[in-house]
């Protein structure tokens, strides 16, 4: 009869959670399928809007301020994602261009992209005349 011995245990472990990466996908994947659509301010209207995205690696919620068609405030309410916090800068670029298509945060682009996703996901629902 064989024995298992930690090094043999070990390389098993590793050839099953190499093998869950090919076929599964690796974490993080689900960002690179998240496009940035841009905004449209025209309809949407005043008032505090929620907006949430979340991907396997981060979970993003935000609140957004719209008044006159123009976005005042952005608060990140949640945001979990491990190294990601240098892209909380990026809401207030949004702000100065009353746009999504802005460029990424340099080392945190995961992070900038599900925030400005959520972002846009709370105007959405500002331009929805069926949320209330």
């Amino acid at each position: 009869m064989k024995t298992i011995t930690a090094k043999n245990a070990f390389l098993a472990v590793l050839a099953v959670m190499l093998s869950l990466t090919i076929f599964a996908g690796c974490p993080g994947d689900d960002i690179k399928e998240i496009k940035i659509d841009g905004i449209d301010l025209a309809g949407a209207r005043d008032g505090t809007w929620e907006g949430i995205c979340e991907t396997s690696l981060i979970k993003v919620t935000v609140r957004v301020t719209i008044d006159a068609a123009r976005i005042t405030d952005i608060k990140i309410t949640r945001h979990t994602c491990g190294k990601g916090k240098p892209a909380e800068v990026i809401t207030q670029k949004v702000i100065d261009m009353q746009t999504t298509q802005v460029d990424m945060v340099s080392g945190a682009s995961g992070s900038s992209i599900v925030i400005l996703k959520a972002i846009e996901n709370a105007v959405a629902k500002a331009s929805d005349k069926t949320e209330s």
